[in-house]
C-alpha cells in the first residue's frame, strides 16, 4: 500500500513533468467520463495519501491509490502492462502516456468547494509536507525542528536490449510509478 510519503515522493515526480504543461489527450473514467484534453496543470501536489492535480479551470483531480493503485508511464502507443478496464485516469503530456491504474478513489472537486473543504477539513495539517513547513518558518513562526532533507525519486528507465524477455516491462520505482 503506498503510504503518505510514497505519495509525496510520486508528486515530486510528477511535478517537473507536468506543472505548467497541457494535456494532449486526457480520461477521467467516472460514472460519466470526462475528458481533460487541452487543460493546463497549474499545481500537482499530495496531501496526506492523496495526489492532488490542480487544473487551469480552477478545478482538481483527486487520486487516493488505496492498497492496489499505482501510476505508470508509457510511450506513445506503447503497450500497457495492465488492461485498459483498470485505468482510471490517462494523461497524454509532452509525449508521454500517464495511467493511474487501479486507485481506490478518483474524483474532480471545484476549487473550494464544499467537497473540497470537506476533505482539507477531514484530513488536517500534513505532517509529510515539508514545503508547508518552510512556509510556516517563512511566516514568522519558529521551527522547533531542523529543516529535513527532500526525499529524491528514484525512477530509471530500463535499459534491457530491444527483443529481450524484460524489455517491454516497466520498472516500478519507490513512488508508485512504473517508468520505462
Amino acid at each position: 500500500m503506498p503510504e503518505g510519503d510514497t505519495v509525496h515522493k510520486l508528486a515530486d515526480y510528477l511535478r517537473p513533468r507536468w506543472q505548467g504543461r497541457s494535456i494532449t489527450a486526457g480520461l477521467v473514467r467516472l460514472a460519466e467520463p470526462i475528458s481533460l484534453a487541452g487543460r493546463r496543470i497549474d499545481l500537482v501536489q499530495a496531501l496526506g495519501k492523496h495526489l492532488l492535480i490542480g487544473l487551469d479551470d480552477r478545478t482538481w483531480l483527486r487520486c487516493h491509490l488505496g492498497m492496489w493503485g499505482s501510476w505508470h508511464r508509457y510511450r506513445l502507443n506503447e503497450p500497457w502492462q495492465r488492461p485498459a478496464r483498470e485505468a482510471a485516469i490517462e494523461l497524454e503530456i509532452d509525449g508521454q502516456v500517464y495511467v493511474c491504474f487501479r486507485p481506490r478513489e478518483v474524483e474532480r472537486l471545484r476549487d473550494q468547494g464544499l467537497r473540497h473543504r470537506q476533505l482539507a477539513a477531514g484530513l488536517g495539517p500534513d505532517l509529510i509536507d515539508h514545503e508547508a513547513e518552510l512556509r510556516r518558518s517563512s511566516a514568522g513562526r519558529a521551527s522547533s525542528s531542523p529543516e529535513r532533507p527532500r526525499s529524491s525519486t528514484c525512477c530509471s528507465i530500463s535499459a534491457s536490449p530491444p527483443g529481450s524477455a524484460t524489455s517491454t516491462r516497466p520498472r516500478s520505482c519507490s513512488s508508485s510509478v512504473a517508468t520505462r
